[in-house]
């Protein structure tokens, strides 16, 4: 998952300072990265110490990010996103996409009722015979 932060004041007063940031990540560093990307948006716009963000741009394939969701949760997601295998984080953005439950919390206690089957190519078949 990557998000990419940006100071809210600054895009206010027609700068754009932001940054991607690569999830999941210490959340000291996480931290100090918002603290720097808040910092150099009050640098640009010369005036006091900013303190709002949103999430201008995202990459994520199991979860849709909004604007205004808080960076620290989608660290804490992102965690726990790395302990699934590809297969398990596709039932789980299945349950996400669909509507099937409210957040990911609930996608990850309810992943193992999913079955998902993958088509298989008509050319591996006829490599086998």
């Amino acid at each position: 998952m990557e998000i990419c932060i940006t100071d809210l004041a600054a895009y206010n007063n027609g700068h754009l300072i932001g940054e991607f940031v690569s999830l999941p990540i210490d959340e000291k560093d996480l931290k100090s990265k918002i603290d720097e990307i808040l910092s150099i948006g009050a640098q640009s716009c010369e005036d006091d110490e900013h303190e709002e963000i949103f999430i201008a741009d995202y990459e994520c394939e199991y979860l849709e990010i909004g604007e205004f969701d808080n960076p620290f949760k989608l660290n804490e997601i992102a965690e726990q996103a790395d302990r699934l295998n590809d297969h398990e984080l596709k039932m789980v953005s299945f349950l996400l996409r669909n509507g099937l439950v409210g957040n990911f919390e609930e996608a990850l206690e309810k992943y193992e009722d999913v079955i998902i089957h993958e088509e298989v190519a008509d050319s591996e078949f006829t490599e086998i015979f």
